[in-house]
């Protein structure tokens, strides 16, 4: 690296170049030379590194420099600085080092100035100082904004794909069961064949049409465990097969154990119905009985596909202005721990409420405050990883004019040393790529536009968090 010259008019016309520099007076230029140096990295080199100790002020005179910052794993693009830009530390920076590396794209000519001088300037030079000042709080503006925005992208990936592995799952339920409805209904112009043959009166038909009718309201095997279905199962199978049913039996029997059918039940069948008619309306009745079976299938699948995207349109609030609304507060909890099933169920973790009677509504920015729920919720899955019992309480009461919920965890707890950190922007506790330090930083912000309160009430297990929102706004 070489000293500079106070008599390098063209460095001093490429320094103006720069906005930050542009109406700084001459005499401070002049220092600018004096104190700075000159180097040039080549295409392809590495100005910086994560992790690397930042300590020069790196103004790009010529080429340009691309910035990566790793976001939850992965090496992300910031920014490309072009000629007149300015990176790495400045006045009152506490960077100490890189949160990401910097790529040569093309042979960077860089002017630097060390942070040891930044006493002087701030001292001497106040126009500089001033116009650095600000650039670095630009340079916070953005970047933060920019984490922020990954913050928001990174949690809607998840919820995402909790999502779709929760839609997943009725989803291929309908497939089946439509597939397996379209096979079965194949069969039923075959059956119908032996149906048309039965001698029968309008009052067995009645009796026959009330004996399905009350199994599909009330099947009580749904309640029956796996021994006493598999007793019950036998039962009916003995039963068809004393009465001459052989090759459908185990079908048959399969299906009236699961709507309840009882060897009485068959009794009173083969009293009102012919011996040669008997296997016939056993079968019109099964065929009756799977064909609801599926169709109720396809209907509980549609209804949690149609919960689901019920439970994130409410979550998101897509379909409001945002405006304060007075709502119950507990819908947007459920419609948070709805949306976020798919991990608490993998974690294996116990959600119990305990809200008080009458709770009043709220009037709060929806959307805002299910992001609130959603951190809160999502942090407290990740404390208690690794824990042998796990629970998620929420706890909700109202205190003077304040509506209070707390959610407390089984966690391993916040540690007393860190407890008047939590809330700062970017400082997390979660391992490198797991978390930007933003979620609580996030909670924080949107407390304070409802004019309420986030405070953590507990430094050691269980961990309480506590929501703190005015009755009036």
């Amino acid at each position: 690296m070489n000293k500079l010259e106070n008599t390098n008019e063209s460095l001093k016309a490429l320094l103006r170049q720069s906005e930050v520099l542009k109406n700084i007076p001459e005499a401070t230029l002049d220092w600018l030379l004096e104190k700075g140096q000159c180097r040039v990295i080549q295409k392809g080199e590495m100005l910086f590194s994560k992790g690397d100790a930042i300590n020069d002020m790196l103004l790009l005179l010529a080429g340009r420099v691309r910035l990566d910052v790793n976001f939850n794993g992965q090496n992300m693009e910031y920014a490309i600085f072009s000629p007149g830009e300015i990176t790495g530390v400045l006045p009152f920076s506490r960077m100490k080092e890189a949160r990401g590396q910097g790529e040569v794209l093309e042979d960077a000519h860089l002017f630097t100035l060390h942070r040891s001088h930044f006493a002087e300037m701030i001292q001497d030079h106040f126009a500089l100082t001033e116009n650095l000042v600000h650039q670095m709080m630009n340079r916070v503006r953005i970047f933060t904004a920019q984490e922020r925005q990954n913050e928001k992208m990174a949690a809607l990936g998840k919820l995402s794909a909790g999502l779709a592995h929760e839609l997943n799952n009725p989803a291929a339920a309908i497939v089946r069961s439509a597939q397996a409805l379209k096979k079965h209904l194949g069969h039923v112009p075959q059956k119908f064949k032996k149906v048309i043959q039965i001698q029968t009166n309008e009052a067995i038909v009645d009796f026959v049409n009330q004996m399905i009718y009350d199994k599909i309201q009330h099947s009580p095997s749904l309640q029956m465990s796996l021994l006493a279905r598999t007793e019950r199962e036998d039962q009916l199978l003995d039963w068809l097969e004393d009465h001459g049913i052989g090759e459908c039996a185990s079908e048959l029997a399969e299906t009236f154990t699961e709507f309840g059918y009882t060897e009485s039940d068959l009794e009173a069948l083969a009293e009102v119905i012919r011996p040669e008619d008997l296997e016939s309306v056993l079968l019109w009745m099964e065929n009756n009985h799977n064909t609801d079976r599926m169709v109720i299938e396809i209907q509980e699948a549609a209804d949690r596909i149609a919960k689901l995207v019920n439970s994130v349109k409410i979550y998101t609030h897509m379909d409001r202005n945002p405006e304060r609304e007075a709502v119950d507060v507990r819908v947007g909890i459920r419609n948070t721990l709805t949306i976020l099933q798919h991990k608490i169920r993998e974690a294996g973790i116990e959600v119990v409420e305990a809200f008080e009677e009458d709770f009043p509504d709220v009037p709060v920015f929806v959307s805002e405050l299910n992001q609130v729920w959603t951190n809160l919720i999502d942090n407290a899955i990740d404390a208690m990883a690794g824990q042998a019992q796990k629970k998620l309480l929420i706890k909700g009461l109202v205190e003077d004019n304040f509506v209070k919920v707390h959610f407390i965890d089984s966690g391993t707890g916040v540690p007393a040393e860190i407890q008047e950190r939590i809330f700062e922007p970017f400082f997390t506790t979660k391992a490198v790529g797991k978390g930007t330090g933003l979620g609580l930083d996030t909670v924080l912000q949107i407390m304070n536009h409802h004019r309420g309160r986030l405070s953590l009430k507990s430094p050691a297990q269980p961990t309480v968090f506590e929501v703190c929102l005015p009755l009036k706004p």
